[in-house]
This record gives C-alpha cells, structure tokens and sequence, in this order.
C-alpha cells in the first residue's frame, strides 16, 4: 500500500477523488430512484359503471344525469387531489365514458398495478327521491381481518370528510354473502362479503371499499353535488382528503409504503413467496419449494386450492392454460377442477385428468371445450389421486389453443350438498330507509368449502347458488373505530408486500459492492494524502 500511493501521481489523486465524487452520485442517485419506486402508496381509483352500463340515471330541471358520467368526473378528481400528496401514485380502472369492465377485470387490474387499496366511486338511488346522503360499502368478514377493518376505517375517514360539504353520513354497509337464496365463503370457509369489488380485493390481499357519494335519485343531492363540474370536483376533493387523512398522508413528507408485487395472473411462476402464498392447501398439506410449489401430504393425498377471484382473468381472451407440473413420482395421477363465473356445479363437470411425469412437462387445458367459457377464471383446484404429492412451477394462459391440448373429462354432475343456513346478525338501522345499491353484488359465488366441511382451506364441493341482490338491509349506524394500516397484522393474508426500500437481493449486492469500492478508493486517497505531508 505505501508503495502503490508514493507512485501515485497528482493527476492520478485527482482522479481517484473525481471517481469517489462519482460514485457517492451514482450510489445516491440509484438509492433515490428505487427508494423513490418502492415507498410510493399506490391507490387504485375505480370509477363505476361505464361503457354500455350507464348506471343510474335521472333527470332533474329538465336535466339528464347519468351515474357513468358523474362517477367518471369525480374519480378522476380524486386522482388530482390525491397526487398533491408526496409519495402517492394513483391508477385509474378507467378514465373515459366508453370502457366497459367487470368487476373481475377491475381488482384484477389493480392486481396487476401492485396497487394498495382499491376505491371504487358510485352514485346511489332508491325508490323514495326523498333517501339522500353518501355511504360507504365494506368488508365484515372474518378471513383477513386486519383488511376487512382497514375497510371500514377507511370508509369511516371518507364519509367524515364528504359530511364536511353537507353529505349525510349514512354510515357503512356490510352486507354478507349469506341470502335464502346466495352463500359463498372464503378459501378458509369463513362467510364472503357480498359485494364484488370488496370481497375481490379481500381476496387478492387488499382492502377495497364502494363510496355511493350521493343519491342520483334526490334532486337535492343531485342539485348540491352533481349538477355542475365544480360540485362534482368538490365531492373528489372530500375523498381525496378522507384517504389522506385515513393514511396521515402529507404534502411535504412522503408517504413510506409497504412495496406490494405487481402480480398478472396471465403468467404466474411460483418462484417467490408472495406467489406462494396464492394456495389454499388442504388440511395434511404442505406447501414449500424456492423456483417452485411442491405439495405432499405423508398421511395420505395433496389437495390445494389456488384462488384467482382477485386477480381473475377474462377466459373469452384465452382457450388454454398450460401448466408445467410434475409428479413426486412416475406415474403420480393428478385431478384438476377449473370454472369461471357461469359455474353453478362445481367439480362434477369442469375437470380434468392427468397422468405426471417424475420431470417437469407442460400440460395444456382446453378451455374451448367447457360448457360455458366467456367470462372470469375463479381457480383452480388440484387433487391428488394417487401418490402423495406433486409440484407446479409455472401457469400461462394461451389466446389459441393446439390440437394437443388436454379436454376435460365428461362425467355427470351429482347434486350440490346445501350447507345449512348461517343466520345474518340484525344491523342497528338509522331513521331513514335503506337504500338499493347501485354497485353490482359480487359477480360469482366462489366455489370454496362450507365452515361445516373444514375449518382450513379445502376443496370439498361447496354450494354454489346465483347471485342476488339483498332484499330490505338497514343501514347500519358508523362505527367509532380508530384507523389502522391496512396488513398490520398477521392474518392480513398472503405477504405480497415487503418494506419499502428493503430492496431485493440485487439491489443489496450493487450497494455493498459500492460501498466497498467508494471506501477502498478514499482510504487510498488518504494515505496518499498524508504520506505527502510527511
């Protein structure tokens, strides 16, 4: 070292000091940058409605005014108002009148935004024009509970702050998926919300709430908040303010998410935790693997139940999905049972069977040949038939299917068991009526067990009824509850986020290698420096 600095020239310190300068930018520049990328609250903002769905509509003082529109023009407010906060971004499902989604497409697109929250903006109506004010739809289950509170607390947040511009505060409706004639639960058996939008973002790991800010059908409240752009303005502006304040957002300090992965549920491959954590797996069964998913069950079958109801594709976009499976041995035979939201039975008709190699081979499903396949893909549910256990490490969906694709089996459907009835607790009602939601209810009773079959998730055969709509549900008064971060607590569901600027594995390496050279090159210097003194 003493002899390497007596042979360094001036012009070779000047150097060494013009590369450390270098260096300490590029290290701050690039620490910015994923910093920057990773701490942003990503808040997924859904107008409602859209495209051929008009929503509701009314005329006031010779006025038409349709939900679409009204809905469009506040959500795209709220947007405004919330990036004036420091460390936000913000996705809109949509951001003109023509688009047309399902309530699938809509979580499923901020699936795959990595986004935070889902907050989708409606306008409600009710057969009495004289039902006015603005109240917020959430979750009430018991599967992931820290998210079914962050909901309500969230809502709460919002419909104090719309109350501020004269909106009353009729307070949060949870309603379950629990009518004479509609059940459906969780993967874990617990009862389902039944509103699509939330129970889909429950599902895919974050909370998501409806605000019906006014009623289209008071001419009032059509009047006072939706007559005009700067009313319509104004409503964003309560909501943009409701989130801030439910998140402690600042306009000078920026916020510190947690990061969530982007997931696409077109092409999944299970070599992270996060996408892991997607399965259900049946009591007996485990889940492990780092490139992949293996399950086995030593006691006896592997059962696992993989959940797309958050993160849902459109099946009229693909006729095939293969998957590239193997068996833990030669021979392994493999039941898979798929659906889409047409589905009334369950497994009976929509499977398929597969002999596994003791090597990974794709095997491609014919969608095509499904009864009924044209709108969203809900799961898939494999069942081990002999053997033990096998693995997966990749699913990719296909738009054009070959001729070697596998058809699904043919058998005839056997009755569908009906669970016996969960009686629905009586909500404490206000002194005004209770008005119709505008909002679609959940869009398919997902195909998961009864709380009498399992108290883990499963793949027993549900019951499965069709979607109606709740008939005579009071409003129930708002909850006194404090805020909290959504997925403070452990049974917030599957971990698809990690800490802002934690970083991943690569990162850490470029910043130690930095480091280590920026410090080998300044001692260097150093003693350069002070060997020249001497």
């Amino acid at each position: 070292m003493k002899q390497f600095c007596k042979t360094m020239t001036h012009r070779t310190k000047l150097m060494a000091v013009a590369l450390i300068a270098a260096l300490v930018l590029v290290l701050s520049l690039f620490t910015l940058a994923v910093k920057s990328e990773a701490s942003n609250l990503i808040i997924c903002i859904d107008p409602g409605h859209g495209g051929s769905d008009s929503g509701a509509v009314n005329t006031v003082d010779g006025v038409q005014y349709q939900e679409n529109s009204c809905n469009l023009k506040i959500g795209l407010a709220v947007r405004k108002y919330l990036l004036e906060y420091a460390g936000v971004s913000v996705v809109m499902t949509r951001e003109t009148l023509d688009a047309d989604l399902s309530l699938a497409q809509r979580v499923s697109f901020a699936t795959r935004q990595g986004a935070h929250v889902v907050v989708s903006v409606h306008n409600n109506s009710y057969s009495d024009p004289s039902t006015s004010g603005a109240l917020v739809c959430a979750a009430a289950s018991e599967f992931r509970t820290a998210l079914s509170k962050a909901t309500r607390d969230l809502g709460n947040a919002i419909l104090s702050s719309l109350n501020k511009i004269g909106l009353t505060n009729r307070g949060l409706l949870t309603t379950m998926a629990n009518t004479s004639t509609y059940k459906a639960y969780y993967p874990d058996g617990s009862l389902q919300d039944y509103y699509g939008i939330v129970m889909r973002s429950i599902r895919s790991g974050v909370p998501g709430i409806v605000i019906e800010c006014s009623f289209i059908s008071n001419p009032d409240d059509v009047r006072n908040y939706l007559s005009t752009d700067e009313k319509l303005d104004s409503v964003g502006k309560q909501i943009a303010e409701g989130i801030a304040a439910y998140y402690g957002l600042s306009k000078e300090t920026p916020y510190d998410a947690e990061y969530r992965h982007p997931i696409d549920a077109r092409h999944l491959r299970f070599n992270e935790p996060y996408l892991r954590a997607l399965f259900y797996p049946a009591k007996g069964t485990t889940v492990s693997g780092e490139d992949e998913a293996i399950f086995t069950n030593p006691g006896g079958k592997a059962s696992v139940y993989l959940d797309y109801m958050g993160m849902a594709v459109q099946t009229k976009d693909f006729n095939s999905a293969v998957l590239r499976l193997k068996g833990e041995t030669d021979g392994t035979k493999l039941k898979i049972y798929t659906g889409n939201e047409d589905i009334i039975t369950y497994k009976q008709e929509f499977s398929y069977e597969l002999t596994l190699t003791d090597q990974y081979k794709d095997y491609e499903l014919d969608f095509t040949k499904l009864p009924v396949w044209n709108k969203s893909f809900n799961f898939f549910d494999f069942e081990v038939i002999n053997g033990s256990g096998f693995s997966i490490s990749d699913i990719t969906f296909k738009s054009s299917g070959t001729e070697e694709a596998i058809a699904p089996c043919t058998a005839t459907p056997s009755p569908t068991p009906t669970p016996t009835p969960t009686p629905t607790p009586t909500p404490t009602p206000t002194e005004t009526p209770a008005p119709t939601l505008t909002e679609e209810p959940t869009d398919t009773p997902a195909p998961t067990p009864t709380p009498e079959e399992t108290l883990e998730p499963a793949t027993e055969t549900p019951a499965v009824t069709p979607t109606e709509e709740p008939a005579d549900t009071a409003t129930p008064v708002p909850e006194a509850t404090p805020a909290q971060t959504p997925g403070e607590t452990e049974d917030s569901g599957p971990d698809q986020r990690k800490k802002a600027g934690s970083g991943d594995g690569f990162i850490i390496t470029m910043l130690v290698v930095t480091i280590a050279i920026i410090a080998v090159i300044g001692i260097i210097v150093v003693v350069s420096l002070f060997r020249q003194k001497k």
